[in-house]
């Protein structure tokens, strides 16, 4: 008899940590719900804001210290006239 293999595919695994982050996520937000609808919060409502680290920025500036030299040598070299000198 044939397996249905189309059973496991909809099979979906929900572990204990999963299920402590999506009630954790859920806390905060209920938190940031009623204190806003409250008043007593004024700045609760998290900001889209990025950071990153120092070593981040050091790693970045470093790359891109790198790239750019090697995009100028390679553009460089497609563009030279091919008779030589």
């Amino acid at each position: 008899m044939p397996v249905d293999k189309s059973y496991d595919e909809r099979i979906m695994v929900i572990t204990p940590f999963h299920t402590q982050k999506i009630i954790e996520a859920y806390n905060q937000q209920l938190t940031i719900r009623t204190r806003v609808s409250t008043g007593k919060a004024k700045d609760v409502v998290p900001k889209d804001v990025v950071t990153i680290s120092a070593e981040s920025k050091r790693q970045l500036a470093a790359d891109k210290s790198f790239s750019e030299p090697v995009k100028l040598l390679t553009s460089n070299q497609g563009s030279s006239k091919k008779g030589g000198v």
